[in-house]
C-alpha cells in the first residue's frame, strides 16, 4: 500500500499543480521557475530517502506513509515547475515549423535519463546496503546530488524570461476541443505506465522471473530507451503533418 500510495503522489502532484507554472513562469521568468522547481525536486528527493529512518519501524504506519506522500508530492510540483520552464524556452524561441523536432529533443533527454536512471538506481540499491544510509536511501541522496549539481548549469543556460511574449487565452479558446481531448489521451497514457510501475517491479522479482534489483532497473532502462527512439520519429511527424500550434490549436 506504501509503495502504490507514495508511487503515485508523484505524478498526483505533477497534475494538480498545473495552474503554477504559469504563475511561476509569468513572475519568476523561466530560469527562475527551473531553479524553484530544481530545488524542490532536490530536497524531496533527498528527504524521501531519509524519512524511513526516522521512524521506529521500518514498515511505519499512516505517519510514514503521510511522510513519504508529502516528498513525493512536494517533488512532482517541481517536476512540473522543471517541465513548463524548459518547455516554455523552447517554444518561444524561434523553432516555428521545425517545433515538433525541438520538443522532441526534450523528450530524447527525458528517455536517456530515465533509461541512465532506472539502471543507475538498481545498482545504487544494491551497493547501499553496505552505505551508513542503507539501500533505500542511498539512490535518493546520490540522485538528490545530482539534482542540485544540475542547478548551477540551468542557472547558466536557460533564459530569465521567455524571448517571446506568451498570448493571452480566455477560457473559451484555451480549453478547446482538440486541446481538451489531447489532455484526455495524455492523461490515459499516464495512467496506465503510472499503475504498472509499482505492479511490475515487485512481481519481477518473484516466480517465474526472479530479477535481482539491479536487473528490474535494467528491464525498466530498456522501456525508456524505446521511448527514446521514438521521440525522433514524432517530432519529425508532426512537422510534416501538423499546421500551427503543436499542443492543438
Amino acid at each position: 500500500r506504501c509503495c502504490g500510495v507514495s508511487a503515485g503522489a508523484y505524478p498526483a502532484a505533477s497534475a494538480i499543480a498545473t495552474p503554477l507554472p504559469g504563475v511561476a513562469v509569468a513572475t519568476l521568468g523561466v530560469r527562475g521557475t527551473a531553479a524553484l522547481g530544481l530545488m524542490l525536486v532536490t530536497f524531496s528527493t533527498a528527504a524521501f530517502g531519509i524519512v524511513p529512518s526516522l521512524w521506529s519501524t521500518p514498515t511505519g504506519g499512516a505517519s510514514l506513509i503521510a511522510a513519504l506522500v508529502l516528498c513525493r508530492g512536494v517533488g512532482g510540483c517541481g517536476a512540473a515547475l522543471v517541465e513548463s520552464a524548459c518547455l516554455t524556452a523552447i517554444s518561444t524561441s524561434g523553432w516555428e515549423q521545425h517545433l515538433g523536432k525541438a520538443l522532441a529533443s526534450i523528450e530524447i533527454t527525458t528517455g536517456l535519463g530515465a533509461s541512465a536512471g532506472s539502471a543507475i538506481g538498481g545498482l545504487l540499491f544494491a551497493v547501499g546496503h553496505n552505505t551508513p544510509v542503507g539501500a533505500f536511501g542511498f539512490p535518493c541522496l546520490v540522485v538528490g546530488a545530482l539534482t542540485a549539481i544540475a542547478l548551477p548549469v540551468v542557472l547558466a543556460c536557460l533564459p530569465a524570461k521567455a524571448k517571446a511574449e506568451q498570448e493571452t487565452f480566455s477560457d473559451r479558446q484555451l480549453f478547446t476541443t482538440t486541446r481538451c481531448v489531447t489532455a484526455a489521451s495524455l492523461a490515459a497514457t499516464a495512467l496506465v505506465c503510472e499503475a504498472l510501475n509499482p505492479i511490475l517491479a515487485p512481481h519481477l522479482q518473484l516466480y517465474p522471473f526472479h530479477f535481482s534489483v539491479p536487473q528490474v532497473g535494467l528491464y525498466f532502462g530498456g522501456i525508456c530507451f524505446f521511448y527514446t527512439l521514438t521521440a525522433p520519429l514524432c517530432g519529425i511527424l508532426v512537422d510534416c503533418f501538423v499546421a500551427g500550434s503543436v499542443a492543438g490549436g
